[in-house]
């Protein structure tokens, strides 16, 4: 980190602002000045660090907590929550349950948000922070891949595996005015319907077996993903569990037919759906299929996804 010399300066109410000046199409730069006044406005700003790049929140996130910062306001999207999330369990001198996340959303899905009810007004979270109403929040963790090349990625919302993971992945190839807009998400879950195939997947959760012909897969600790679809609509982001909803072997007619159901959670319902909840959960699949989380494409499975329950502070409204 080096955007601003002040770092060093944790007073109790102050929080460091990290910013990802790309997040809801450049809304976050915009927002920028805006909200650094409001924060200063409330005395709450210790200072603020601007992202560079791709890969840059992780290092942030790391950084701010071994230089004394434990309040990090987040000003970016679930993306970037996802990032400095890694970051602060990329450093073990502090332990995660010492920091608290404030979340000043200007992304595109904030999925996040919805669950755990933070404004999206940057007056009103700005408020919030001000307010001290913090909760303990699990936090989700994936180990992906194969044998001797497993990765680890943490999550506070959703992973996905199937035709979630292909989805994310086909977005995030977007290029031109569309890209990082919700119209392209929808576009492709569209396109995708009518090339993706249903996949053979082996699912231990907990001490339950299950195998089945799946199309999707959802994993979290919150409800809503893909810019405001339920697909976990009794998660609680506190109780240590994992929900999981996988919609079986559904042909392509039915599956447009019943995506405004995934809206209000209501397609868990379909016999075609089957929900579960556990602490850990085993994936298998042949063939592999990519995995997500918090719409940012991992890899593919065989994948671990664990629950650490309690993991980590959030500011709720």
């Amino acid at each position: 980190m080096h955007n601003d010399p002040a770092l060093n300066r944790g007073a109790e109410r102050e929080w460091l602002l990290i910013v990802n000046p790309a997040s809801g199409n450049g809304k976050g730069k915009r927002m920028l000045p805006v909200v650094k006044k409001i924060m200063q406005e409330a005395g709450l700003l210790a200072a603020a660090v601007v992202s560079e790049g791709p890969g840059h929140l992780l290092e942030i996130g790391a950084d701010a907590i071994r230089q004394g910062h434990r309040r990090l306001a987040l000003l970016g999207g679930d993306g970037t929550a996802n990032e400095v999330l890694n970051g602060i369990f990329s450093q073990e001198e502090v332990p995660s349950t010492d920091i608290t996340l404030g979340m000043l959303s200007v992304g595109t899905g904030n999925d996040w948000m919805r669950t755990i009810g933070m404004p999206t007004d940057p007056r009103q979270a700005v408020a919030a922070l001000s307010g001290g109403r913090t909760r303990m929040h699990d936090v989700g963790q994936v180990i992906y891949g194969q044998p001797g090349q497993e990765r680890l990625r943490y999550f506070l919302n959703i992973a996905g595996a199937g035709f979630d993971g292909e989805v994310t992945r086909r977005v995030q190839g977007w290029k031109g005015w569309l890209a990082g807009r919700k119209v392209s998400y929808w576009i492709t879950i569209l396109r995708t319907l009518f090339d993706y195939r249903h996949t053979r997947i082996v699912l231990d959760i907990d001490e339950q077996h299950v195998e089945l012909t799946a199309l999707t897969l959802a994993a979290g600790i919150c409800r809503y993903n893909g810019g405001g679809m339920m697909q976990l609509p009794q998660a609680e982001y506190d109780d240590g569990l994992l929900d999981l909803t996988v919609i079986g072997k559904m042909s392509t007619l039915a599956m447009v037919y019943r995506l405004p159901s995934v809206l209000d959670g209501s397609f868990t319902r379909l016999d075609t759906v089957h929900t579960y909840r556990g602490k850990s959960i085993h994936l298998h699949s042949s063939p592999p299929v990519f995995l997500e989380a918090d719409g940012e494409v991992l890899g593919h499975s065989p994948a671990k996804i664990t629950c650490l329950k309690q993991a980590i502070g959030v500011v709720i409204a």
